[in-house]
């Protein structure tokens, strides 16, 4: 059973990362705002969370929500309504929810690009090497068909292709392999 502490650590290292199409896109998650008087005397003032996109890039962290629940807590002191305290899948949700999200001149999760073809080309190139490491065939033959039903790319049918290529050269070179060093019976 995990301990606390383990708990602990493990979700203070969570981070997300998020891309934006621009580079310095600044998103609002909650406006600042005042509460004033009668008389129009700033009473309580309530800080704004913000997205900052430098360079085109934001990475949440559990460190960065941890600041703005300290933030609530100092401002939310003396209210009678305090605002709950915020968690890090309820602010990624929160940041998901953006309707500039997942839009190509928006902003979107690293690795998952709007309109990119699920999966890349990079993790299916993983695949193939793994299954041709292994030498799969049945495997890389799956790759394949999947390949050809969904998005067709050349590049991914090529790599498959020369794998099991790779495989029935190396099937037909074994036998003379092993009669070579095969004792005389």
């Amino acid at each position: 059973m995990p301990s606390a502490t383990a708990d602990a650590v493990k979700t203070s290292n969570e981070s997300v990362i998020f891309i934006a199409f621009g580079t310095n896109l600044l998103l609002t998650l909650e406006a600042p705002y005042t509460i004033k008087n009668h008389t129009g005397q700033v009473v309580k003032s309530f800080s704004a969370r913000y997205l900052q996109f430098k360079g085109g890039s934001f990475t949440l962290t559990n460190d960065l929500i941890e600041q703005w629940n300290n933030n609530r807590e100092r401002e939310d002191r003396d209210e009678p309504r305090q605002r709950p305290m915020l968690d890090f899948e309820t602010v990624v949700d929160e940041i998901k929810s953006n309707p500039r999200f997942d839009k190509k001149q928006g902003f979107w999760q690293v690795e998952h690009r709007p309109g990119a073809l699920e999966p890349s080309v990079e993790v299916l190139s993983e695949r193939i090497v793994t299954a041709s490491a292994t030498q799969d065939v049945a495997e890389i033959k799956r790759l394949i068909d999947i390949e050809r039903e969904t998005h067709g790319r050349p590049k991914v049918l090529d790599m498959a292709n020369a794998a099991l290529a790779a495989i029935a050269t190396s099937d037909k070179e074994e036998p003379a392999e092993e009669s070579v060093h095969a004792k005389p019976g």
